[in-house]
């Protein structure tokens, strides 16, 4: 089970936790004492009563230990939701659920500019084209005398004949770059409005070289634009190009620029993973992020694809996204009280990512429970036919 410990609830607990260090010490050092009587007033041999007084300590460290544990930690699981369509190998945009936007924004810029990239989307899709199918209409959810069918398959990764398709790949890395902007953005808003720069430092682009070797979609899109082809017209004469830094930039052919600057407290540390998860580890605190394609097909309401996407739900086919976000407090910074002001934006980043990932949140944003059946009752019936 996930624990969903916040920051605010854990520095709540702050002194909860000390209190709980402070009696367990000064229990191991009463019942030391208290064995110490015991061996100079009987009879019993002192190696058991030392051996008992050890084992009773420890049971209780390891209790505490456990405790503190699970207190300083916690792990979000989300499950996104992609809509593709075969006949178009494409993800298909949903209005206000940010990752399918981005993932599908992300893909396009990569078909623009790289093509020797996408070409791993293109020859080896998710899902394969439905050749002979049937056409349908987009305007109404069908009801067909025939019954349909929606299954759920999961295709084990430990089977010799099964391997992910490329394209699997080259999403894991799109994945990757959004969850890695998602918080890119999110640091740039906190600490511009919150937190002296005397206190924060910036990791830039030549700072993760490792990252780019692992990563093509964010070697890629963070390319500065003055090395890109694709971006030669943007600015043709540089004197006339508006000051500053250029943090986004994006074509009407769908290329597109985005500058990696993570603002954090100074002395972090980002590595990457064989696994594909990224670590920022701080003075104070550890935080991986991790998101895959998971190869699970998933379940969607045929009205919500009829009524919201305006497309007929035998035309589509959805997949699941897993991104999991876990993070730990180094026990010795709770002794700390100032500078924790650096961290808070932790639960916000956590919200915002379970907003724009999670499709079972994003569902009860726009109110779906209530919204679906009142749509569902204006949907046309169908009845027996007359004989």
């Amino acid at each position: 089970m996930e624990n969903d410990n916040t920051l605010a609830e854990i520095l709540t607990k702050k002194k909860e936790l000390i209190k709980l260090f402070v009696v367990g010490t000064v229990l191991a050092f009463s019942i030391g004492v208290l064995a110490n009587s015991v061996v100079t007033l009987a009879t019993i041999p002192p190696w058991i009563v030392y051996l008992c007084t050890s084992i009773f300590i420890l049971v209780a460290l390891i209790l505490l230990a456990t405790d503190v544990k699970s207190s300083l930690s916690f792990k979000d699981k989300m499950k996104g939701v992609l809509f593709l369509d075969p006949d178009k190998n494409e993800i298909l945009e949903v209005k206000d659920y940010e990752l399918s936007r981005r993932l599908h924004e992300v893909l396009s810029a990569i078909s623009v500019e790289s093509r020797s990239i996408y070409s791993e989307w293109e020859t080896s899709p998710l899902v394969p084209k439905d050749e002979g199918k049937s056409p349908s209409t987009h305007d109404e959810v069908e009801r067909d005398e025939k019954p349909s069918y929606i299954g759920i398959f999961k295709l084990s990764n430990e089977d010799p004949s099964h391997s992910r398709p490329d394209s699997a790949k080259l999403l894991d890395e799109a994945i990757l770059f959004v969850l890695l902007e998602e918080l890119s953005l999110h640091l740039s808003t906190y600490f511009n409005d919150t937190i002296s720069d005397e206190y924060i430092a910036e990791i830039k682009r030549e700072d993760i070289p490792g990252f780019l070797l692992q990563n093509r979609v964010l070697n890629l899109l963070t390319t500065p634009i003055e090395h890109r082809d694709v971006f030669l017209k943007a600015f043709p004469n540089t004197e006339n190009r508006p000051e500053g830094e250029l943090v986004s930039l994006r074509g009407s052919d769908g290329s597109m620029y985005s500058l990696f600057d993570l603002k954090l407290p100074k002395h972090t540390h980002i590595s990457h993973s064989d696994s594909g998860s990224v670590r920022i580890e701080t003075q104070r605190f550890e935080l991986e992020i991790f998101g895959t394609y998971s190869e699970f097909s998933a379940v969607a309401s045929p009205v919500f694809i009829g009524q919201y996407l305006g497309r007929n739900w035998k035309e589509l086919k959805y997949q699941t996204i897993e991104v999991v976000v876990s993070g730990r407090i180094k026990p010795l910074s709770l002794l700390s009280s100032k500078g924790w002001e650096h961290y808070r934006w932790i639960d916000s980043f956590r919200s915002r990512l379970r907003s724009n990932v999670d499709f079972d949140t994003f569902l009860k944003e726009i109110h779906w429970s209530t919204v679906e059946p009142i749509l569902h009752s204006l949907l046309p019936k169908t009845g027996p036919k007359e004989g």
